[in-house]
Parts: C-alpha cells; structure tokens; sequence
C-alpha cells in the first residue's frame, strides 16, 4: 500500500518468487492457531470468489495466474486504446482447490483457463458466501478481441454458459 499511496504503479508493487509454492493459511478462529498446507506450484491469487468446508477438505475459488509475468499490463490504458493490441500471455485461471485438512493433500482443477486474455473478480450470490454453491459469475475479459462477458459457472453439473 506504500508504494500505491506514493504513486507507484500497481505492477510494481508486488514481490513474487516463482519458485515459490502457493501457500494456505488455516486459521482456527477460536484461538489464532493455523495450519499451513502447501501447493506443489507457484501461482499469483488475484480475488477469491468463496471458501467453504465440506467434510475434511476446505473449497477455496480463485481467479489467479500462474505465468510468472504480472497480469496488470491488460489494465494499461494506452494496451486497451490501442486498436492493433494483441493478446497478453498471461496464463490466467479460474481455479478450485481443494485441501485435505486431514491428510495435509493439496489438489485442484481448473474451471475456467486462458493463454491470453484473462478472466477475473469471481463473486458468487452474498447469500451463499461460505457455504457449499452451484453457482459464480466471472468477468471475462477479452480486450485483444474486443469482447468482455460474464461468464455463469454452474459447479454442480460442471457447465459454464
């Protein structure tokens, strides 16, 4: 926030070590103790979209990158105005993980992944937030084609319309 604040441009306002796995901090919230489970892959978390437990394992959706450039160079003003613009390799992910509080396993899918292009700000209906949901809505953001859409994601019958 001090480099926001002092007029650095988001992008660079993040350190990132690609060669450093995703970490998840499960806090208890009766007494501030956690446990913290690792993923076997680096990946850059933008916005999360809902947690929630089911059984022994924690449910956590993410939009996030896991190309080890920043995904901010889409939000550059001069990139979205230029009418030749091109793709942006950004390697972005609509991603559900899956933790196993009992065996400590980490595993995920891919809901939604682009090359170029990005999808982002994952919401779900407020009601639902922490609780095990059929639906999220993503931003699909598509500037080098010229299109952006919100994407319905139905995880229950594994369908995105």
């Amino acid at each position: 926030m001090v480099g926001l604040a002092s007029g650095r441009a988001m992008e660079f306002n993040f350190i990132m070590d690609v060669n450093k796995p995703i970490k998840f901090h499960v806090m208890e919230l009766a007494d501030g103790s956690f446990i913290t489970y690792e993923a076997d892959h680096y990946g850059f978390i933008m916005h999360t979209g809902n947690t929630y437990v089911d059984g022994d394992s924690m449910i956590v959706d993410f939009e996030m990158y896991t190309d080890p450039s920043l995904p901010f160079g889409t939000m550059d003003m001069a990139y979205i105005n230029d009418v030749n613009r091109k793709g942006i390799k950004m390697g972005a992910k609509f991603r559900r993980y899956t933790i196993n509080m009992k065996s400590g396993v980490v595993t995920f899918n891919d809901i939604l992944s682009y090359d170029e292009g990005n999808a982002g700000f994952p919401i779900i209906n407020p009601k639902m937030q922490g609780k095990k949901h059929c639906y999220s809505y993503i931003t699909e953001l598509q500037n080098a084609a010229n299109y952006n859409a919100v994407v319905k994601v139905d995880h229950c019958n594994k369908s995105k319309t």
